[in-house]
C-alpha cells in the first residue's frame, strides 16, 4: 500500500486510527509479535516477501489484503488464506475511500464472531450443568409441550425424555 498516501488519507479524513506501518515482512512480524491489532491492512508485495508470509503471524485478527499487482488467483488465494477482504489499488488511490468502511466491517464481523463463540461456550456450560444437576429440569415450547428433560428429571419421575416429549406433562399431574 502506498504508505504516504495512507498517512495523508488518515490525516485529511481525520480518521481515529492508531496504526503502525511496516515496510517489510520482518518489520511487520516484529510489530505483530509484540502488539495486538484490531485489524491488519497489508499490501501484497512487501520489501522482503509477500503478505502471505504474514498470515501465520496474524492470529484472530481481520486481514485486509491490498494490491495493485495481483490477479484473480492472488485474490482467491488471499481469501482462502483467511483475508477478510481484498482491495485493488487504482492510480487515483480511490481504493483508500473504501478502506474505512472495509476496516469497520471487518472489525464488526470479528467482534460478532467472538460474541457468538462466547455465547456458544456459555450455552455449552449451561447445558452441561442443567443435564447433570440433581434437580428436575424440563424445557417446554410455547405450547407447554415438553422438548427436553435432564437426568435429574428422569431420576425423580422415572420418565425418560421419549416418554414425555411432546406432552404437556399431564402424566405428571395425574400422579401416575
Amino acid at each position: 500500500m502506498d504508505q504516504m498516501a495512507f498517512k495523508r488519507f488518515v490525516r485529511n479524513e481525520k480518521l481515529p486510527y492508531d496504526y503502525k506501518i511496516a515496510g517489510s515482512v520482518a518489520e511487520a512480524n516484529q510489530f505483530l509479535s509484540t502488539e495486538k491489532f484490531e485489524a491488519v491492512t497489508t499490501d501484497y508485495l512487501l520489501g522482503d516477501g509477500t503478505a502471505f508470509d504474514l498470515f501465520n503471524f496474524i492470529q484472530d485478527t481481520p486481514i485486509i489484503f491490498v494490491t495493485g499487482a495481483g490477479n484473480e488467483q492472488v485474490a482467491v488465494k488471499a481469501i482462502k488464506a483467511g483475508a477478510y477482504d481484498y482491495l485493488i489499488k487504482d492510480h487515483d488511490r480511490n481504493y483508500l475511500n473504501f478502506l474505512p468502511v472495509t476496516l469497520e466491517n471487518a472489525i464488526r464481523h470479528k467482534n460478532a464472531e467472538e460474541n457468538l463463540r462466547l455465547a456458544e461456550q456459555k450455552i455449552d456450560k449451561l447445558s452441561w450443568v442443567a443435564s447433570k444437576t440433581d434437580n428436575a429440569i424440563m424445557i417446554t415450547n410455547r405450547l407447554g409441550q415438553i422438548e427436553w428433560v435432564n437426568e435429574g428429571f428422569t431420576r425423580l419421575t422415572n420418565y425418560i425424555l421419549e416418554e414425555v416429549k411432546g406432552t404437556c406433562g399431564e402424566i405428571l399431574r395425574r400422579g401416575e
